[in-house]
């Protein structure tokens, strides 16, 4: 059933920054719109997260929950810092990268998905900014992860909050990585 749903993750599927909101935490978000909530049951989460995502967004106007659902439907790419300099863990993370710390059988790396659009200038600057050197073999190892459901396919389980738990790749699976790796 769930092998045809797209699905779509809040918390990086719209630029809450570049709307105007101070951060992608639930409570930010309802800050942002003049709410709060007594946070942390499921249910309250839940409900605080579709009465941010029923309001325009403080910048553009638009819907959150038409944005979600517009971005949800596109492809990403999911591109790995591999073996990046410990110093250079302050800027990754400013540009948003995550850190997996490899108890899920992914990498022990810091993560980004970008879009499409952003895949070649986010693989400018892991060469130039991160590993400073050139490293084409970054493009070899970029692979889409496609939005039909991304999360269990993926995880190869169900994360009700559609995090993405340790992808695997096997025949017919989405999880596609791109991996920058410094040689």
């Amino acid at each position: 059933m769930f092998s045809t749903k797209a699905w779509a993750y809040s918390a990086t599927q719209v630029d809450w920054k570049q709307e105007g909101y101070d951060g992608a935490k639930l409570a930010y978000l309802l800050a942002g719109q003049g709410l709060f909530h007594d946070g942390h049951r499921a249910a309250e989460d839940c409900h605080g997260l579709l009465e941010v995502l029923s309001r325009p967004l403080l910048m553009s106007g638009e819907l959150g929950l038409k944005r979600l659902l517009d971005t949800a439907h596109r492809s990403t790419w999911q591109i790995w810092a591999e073996n990046s300099p410990f110093e250079a863990k302050d800027r990754l993370k400013a540009r948003g990268y995550r850190w997996n710390d490899g108890t899920d059988g992914r990498p022990k790396a810091w993560w980004t998905d970008v879009s499409a659009e952003q895949k070649e200038e986010e693989l400018r600057f892991l060469r130039t900014e991160i590993y400073q050197h050139d490293s084409r073999h970054l493009h070899e190892k970029c692979h889409r992860v496609r939005p039909v459901f991304r999360s269990g396919v993926m995880a190869g389980r169900l994360d009700l909050l559609g995090r993405r738990l340790c992808p695997k790749s096997s025949k017919g699976s989405t999880a596609m990585l791109c991996r920058a790796q410094s040689p």
